[in-house]
């Protein structure tokens, strides 16, 4: 939440570190610096939820308290604990990384247990599935006159499997094998609904439906047996725990959604004969099956459909000033339709408008990866803005877009570009962003340090609270890139989602001018020269299409990169520029200001190359801080 006056002596000297310039007018030099500063989260992300404050006690009031379990969910019992290894540490289908996770540190929280019991579902489908391209090639009677040398490594370990059931007896064998295996993987699907979808009353089953006639992907019409996920009454409930399932985060969303696919998987492999390929429900020639898993398809409409109204409430709330507040009578002898009282925040006044990043253009796309676009669906972004404009209407607050592009990438207080990171405790040190930093993939330099960090984090496993940061694409943390002279004080790090929320108030309220805060300006190569793009009304306030694009400091021209495209970005780095060593150039704007820029290629090849060596300082600064044995060399 931002305040923009008109004067820096308006400024409160505590704010006045975090104040940005955004433009002048004919009297006056405006500035904002931000009021309130946070993230507002959901239940299942760590939000505060209306709960009793001592139930214990027999205390009956309640009050906006930290959600039991917050983030990760609810810790797993005992017998759930021994019911995942059951399945994990001593099931042959599960991968070797799977089961030596399970066996050294298996996770300690419920609901990564279940993401964990839901990869193994996955392997075991496929085992299913190799099982019958198996029996499949141990059928035909050209097996022999292949050619292994002409096959994959896991073609040529189906076919030696395969030459070993080539009597009618064995192939029988295998057939049982297959058809026992799909009711495991029936039995194992149930135990994850048990598990991920808990009812009090109700447990679940899947019951064969009356047949049907479907045309499968040959055109020719089969008989199909539908599956059904349907509940029956559970006999005891008691102590049936249902809550702390990470409510409505997206972990949450994703869980339910691959359970729902395991289960429409099933229902086709339950309908396919052994050794025969899958001819229904695949493309859009295989016939139109049955829906296995209404209930969980309802159960996810109504998490999205929750998820998007609360996300556009809670934004509303902090724009009108107020938060939820406890009450001080029980939840049971308040009405239904009361879902909290709010009291204003101290201090706060009413937003004049609201500020949302666009992502008009982020959507759901044929050339994006199915995993990007199923987050894409489940993320909903498009109906949260649509929900908070019809409720803020009811108040006179406009809702304004700006430019998504880059607002993480740039730090807000001092327009320094960066990278994404995480940090990294001794129970973390199987994350991905740690195992990339020491797999063979990685650079010597990288490899030191990630060793380094792993040294330290052994020696010292009694420090539960040693944490250092580790490079991530997409990390909770931004950390602005400094060079070898640049004291990391000047460029503190912060935390990601909120300063790209800082960029993106700027970018709405920013003078046309102020590239220390807009940070991109759009570039098109002619003949022999490079020239703004003077498109769009904020381009044409600032910039002139006749003033060039023109090379600085060491360079006589441009990299290859921008002398081969039309069309370039080239990024203004602040009044205190990293020291670009690539494409470094200046374009005088409208108003008489030089800018000194740098390419896309430039800016980035030189975050990329002070990454490791801003990790490496913040390693050892970390060592200081905890007064540990810094015997390992920068």
């Amino acid at each position: 939440v931002f305040h923009v006056v008109s004067s820096p002596d308006q400024i409160p000297e505590n704010k006045r570190r975090f104040s940005r310039l955004i433009g002048p007018t004919s009297k006056h030099q405006w500035h904002a610096y931000p009021t309130r500063r946070g993230t507002l989260r959901l239940p299942g992300e760590g939000g505060k939820v209306l709960r009793p404050v001592n139930p214990k006690a027999g205390d009956k009031s309640c009050a906006f308290l930290p959600e039991l379990g917050g983030i990760n969910g609810r810790l797993a019992s005992k017998e759930e604990t021994a019911e995942y290894l059951e399945f994990i540490a001593y099931e042959a289908s599960a991968a070797d990384w799977l089961q030596k996770k399970a066996k050294e540190n298996p996770p300690i929280h419920f609901p990564e247990q279940n993401d964990d019991l839901l990869k193994l579902a996955r392997q075991k489908q496929n085992k299913l599935s190799d099982l019958h391209r198996i029996l499949k090639l141990a059928r035909d009677p050209k097996i022999k006159e292949r050619d292994p040398s002409e096959l994959n490594e896991r073609q040529k370990e189906r076919l030696e499997k395969a030459l070993q059931y080539q009597s009618p007896d064995q192939q029988a064998t295998l057939s049982a094998e297959i058809r026992k295996k799909q009711q495991e993987l029936r039995e194992f699907l149930l135990t994850l609904m048990r598990r991920i979808l808990p009812l009090r009353k109700f447990d679940w089953d899947i019951v064969e439906q009356a047949p049907l006639k479907i045309t499968n992907s040959e055109g020719v019409e089969v008989e199909f047996i539908p599956h059904r996920l349907v509940q029956i009454p559970r006999d005891e409930s008691s102590g049936i725990k249902i809550k702390a399932q990470r409510g409505l985060s997206a972990p949450r969303i994703e869980q339910l959604d691959d359970l729902r696919r395991r289960i429409v998987s099933l229902q086709r492999e339950l309908n396919r004969d052994a050794g025969e390929d899958q001819k229904i429900g695949f493309g859009r020639q295989s016939g139109s099956i049955p829906e296995p898993a209404q209930e969980i398809l309802d159960k996810l409409d109504n998490l999205k459909e929750q998820r998007v109204k609360q996300t556009a409430h809670l934004i509303l709330a902090q724009a009108l000033g107020l938060r939820l507040t406890g009450n001080k009578d029980s939840r049971a002898i308040r009405p239904d339709y009361v879902h909290g009282e709010y009291e204003k925040i101290p201090n706060a006044v009413v937003s004049d408008f609201i500020v949302i990043e666009d992502l008009m253009r982020y959507r759901t796309r044929s050339d994006r990866s199915r995993f990007e676009n199923r987050k894409l669906m489940q993320w909903a972004h498009r109906a949260i803005a649509d929900t908070l404009k019809e409720l803020a209407e009811v108040y006179g607050i406009p809702v304004l877009t700006t430019a998504a592009s880059f607002s993480s990438r740039f730090c807000a207080i001092t327009s320094r570009p960066g990278f994404r990171a995480i940090e990294i405790n001794k129970n973390r040190l199987d994350h991905p962003a740690f195992t990339r930093l020491i797999s063979d993939q990685a650079s010597d330099e990288e490899r030191d340090l990630g060793n380094d960090i792993k040294k330290i984090l052994i020696e010292n496993s009694d420090k539960p609270q040693l944490r250092f940061l580790v490079p991530m694409d997409g990390g909770p943390l931004f950390v602005p890139a400094i060079s070898t002279e640049e004291k990391r004080d000047d460029f503190p790090l912060s935390q990601a989602d909120i300063n790209a929320a800082h960029n993106l108030g700027l970018r709405a309220i920013a003078a046309p001018d102020r590239f220390d805060i807009i940070h991109k300006i759009r570039a098109i190569k002619t003949k022999d020269t490079i020239l703004p793009r003077v498109e769009n009304v904020r381009e044409k306030a600032a910039l002139n299409k006749k003033h060039p694009i023109t090379p600085a400091g060491k360079n006589s021209g441009f990299s290859k990169e921008i002398a081969s495209k039309k069309f370039t970005n080239f990024f203004h780095l602040g009044e205190n520029p990293l020291p670009v060593e690539l494409d470094a150039a200046t374009l005088e704007t409208k108003q008489g200001v030089t800018l000194h820029l740098s390419s896309s290629l430039g800016t980035w090849a030189m975050v990329n190359k002070l990454k490791i060596n801003n990790v490496r300082t913040l390693f050892h600064q970390t060592l200081e801080k905890n007064n540990l044995a810094d015997d390992i060399p920068m």
